[in-house]
């Protein structure tokens, strides 16, 4: 298992997504991408001071993915696993995962992304995102620094959250 959808998590809170779509995004060269990011009031939510409490060091960001982009194959060093919550996508928008992989041949892997609630991601398996429309793709990332996926999966689908 590379990604788990949280489906009993309520949907992200309406004042989220309003900070979502209008802060002001920065554009981060790493050399090898680049990313487009901002800042996000999401860092002082119950949901993250209880992961912080149970699963240790987590950062949170705002993701945005230009029309028609595409981040290559890639893990995601200096984090174990990451939660991302969609708030603005299309049919057309994807994250895989290679399933299996022999020569030039390889399955992928779908992340069934739900709208609104959150997914935990494997990250530290090779993984590429596609923006393949002529809108951004808005996501707020969270970043576990020390807890494995696993351990992440394991806390959050016994955690019962009436609100972020």
């Amino acid at each position: 298992m590379n990604f788990y959808c949280l489906e009993h998590f309520p949907l992200l809170n309406q004042k989220y997504i309003q900070e979502g779509l209008s802060v002001e995004y920065k554009v981060y060269n790493s050399g090898a991408y680049t990313d487009i990011r901002a800042k996000t009031s999401f860092e002082d939510s119950k949901l993250i001071s209880t992961i912080r409490e149970n699963l240790g060091d987590v950062t949170c960001m705002w993701a945005k993915y230009n029309p028609m982009t595409i981040l290559d194959w890639h893990t995601d060093p200096g984090r174990k696993c990451s939660i991302n919550i969609p708030i603005k996508a299309n049919p057309t928008a994807k994250t895989f995962y290679r399933k299996r992989f022999a020569g030039a041949i390889f399955d992928l892997e779908e992340v069934k992304y739900i709208l609104g609630k959150p997914t935990v991601m494997d990250v530290l398996k090779p993984h590429c995102v596609y923006n393949g429309c002529e809108e951004d793709r808005i996501i707020l990332s969270i970043s576990l620094i020390k807890s494995s996926f696993t351990d992440t999966v394991n806390f959050l689908k016994d955690l019962h959250i009436e609100s972020y």
